[in-house]
């Protein structure tokens, strides 16, 4: 498990092959990075295929010309109401009638004069009663049923209109509903009619959209709105509803661009005015573009460079703080395994813990002692005195045989240093010559 440890501590020169000291706590470490990464890709990646959470950018830019937009009940549902100051509605057409105008100018160039003539058309239409197939949205219905949808007057369904420029644009169309008194045979009297066109409120409801960026595909939410004015018969108003066109750019590319552009109108402010009493109508309004203004969105989704580069980063500050982390006890274990490794104390403590000190090879002990003063050291050890004590050669004359030199060895050690030893060092000594004593009385055995 050590060897996927790369937060381990540097070594500066090489030690068994390896340039790192690898520990296991470094290799928990290593594993919990990679899985930090992976998880952190993966929520990168899906979040892309989602779209939920593009960059975007704004901007409110002037435009001399705003694009045609094409109003129909399919793609902006309208519903004009006319309503008495009780607030319920009538639509009797004996009492008024609203008429539907769809303008146009053109600019022509006159090669006569070197100057544009200004060419209006006027096309006439009239408003049907409201169904529920002119608002084709479900989840907009709803409101338009409370507020009386069948009770308001709508666009026919197979009509279809254009709102397009500025009054000085080379083409500018804008839709116009003039409200009038009806004029002719009708139930009601003339008195009565202005009694009640007096003072009315004129209702219109649509849809209207707002960007929503964590849709990735046509990002536009429809919802519904209302607009009230009060007018009169003696103090007629006209009213200009201003629309603002809404372009969003969203870049789908993952590894080159790929930019697609969605365009939707939006409302944006509306203005009214009294006009003279002698247009012969109680109401005006205007369906057109703001002046000069639309609403620039763009969205910018991660690419496959985009999430390599944020993955870069984030791995960097997670291997820091990790190497912050295990460095101090890396550090450490580093300098553990260099003192077991030169002195081969790993191997006395595992001969400790086993009750086994192996003093049997004298191989060994000429390899480990290669003279008396380092034999000495360690034989004062009181670890060794553990040992010796362990041994329980008292008993044992083969042993002692097989280490004939060795005790020889001791017994010389022994003879020169013991006057200078503390009293510890005297214990140790003492065991040693209990060695000395048992071996010179088996070779007086054998010389016998």
């Amino acid at each position: 498990m050590k060897k996927i440890d790369i937060v381990g501590s540097q070594v500066s020169l090489r030690l068994n092959g390896i340039v790192q000291h690898k520990i296991i706590f470094g290799a928990f470490f290593t594993i919990l990075l990679f899985g930090i990464i992976i998880k952190r890709i993966i929520f990168l990646v899906f979040q892309v295929i989602q779209g939920s959470n593009p960059k975007i950018l704004y901007q409110e830019r002037q435009v001399d010309n705003p694009k045609a937009f094409i109003i129909s009940p399919q793609t902006f549902s309208m519903a004009i109401g006319v309503l008495h100051t009780n607030y319920t509605y009538f639509l009797d057409k004996t009492i008024f009638t609203v008429q539907g105008v769809h303008r146009v100018k053109q600019n022509i160039f006159n090669q006569t004069t070197n100057q544009n003539d200004e060419v209006f058309t006027e096309n006439c239409f009239s408003l049907v009663n409201c169904t529920k197939d002119h608002i084709p949205e479900d989840n907009l219905r709803l409101y338009f049923e409370k507020s009386q949808l069948y009770s308001h007057l709508c666009l026919p369904l197979d009509k279809q209109l254009e709102i397009e420029g500025q009054y000085n644009s080379d083409n500018y169309q804008e839709i116009n509903f003039l409200f009038k008194k009806f004029v002719g045979s009708s139930c009601l009297d003339q008195h009565s009619i202005d009694s009640l066109l007096n003072s009315v409120y004129i209702e219109l409801l649509f849809t209207d959209a707002y960007f929503s960026p964590q849709k990735k595909h046509f990002p536009i939410n429809r919802f519904e709105r209302d607009l009230y004015w009060q007018s009169s018969q003696n103090l007629p108003k006209e009213v200009n509803m201003k629309m603002r066109n809404n372009y969003v750019e969203t870049d789908y590319g993952w590894l080159t661009p790929n930019l697609v552009t969605d365009i939707f109108p939006q409302y944006s402010y509306n203005d009214n005015q009294i006009v003279d009493i002698s247009n012969n109508f109680f109401f005006h309004l205007v369906v057109r573009f703001e002046k000069q203004k639309e609403n620039l969105y763009q969205r910018i989704y991660d690419t496959a460079f985009s999430i390599m580069s944020q993955i870069g980063g984030f791995t960097q500050i997670l291997l820091t703080i990790f190497s912050f982390v295990c460095i101090r006890y890396s550090q450490t274990d580093l300098n553990r395994s260099f003192i077991n490794q030169q002195y081969d104390f790993k191997q006395l403590l595992m001969a400790s813990n086993n009750k086994q000190l192996k003093l049997s090879n004298e191989k060994y002990f000429h390899l480990k002692f290669r003279n008396q003063e380092n034999f000495i050291r360690v034989a004062f050890n009181l670890s060794l005195l553990n040992k010796i004590k362990s041994f329980r050669a008292f008993n044992n004359p083969l042993l002692i045989i097989r280490n004939k030199t060795l005790i020889l060895k001791i017994l010389h050690c022994y003879t020169v240093n013991f006057k200078s030893q503390t009293k510890q060092k005297i214990i140790t000594f003492q065991y040693i010559f209990i060695y000395a004593i048992i071996f010179q009385q088996h070779i007086k055995k054998e010389n016998n």
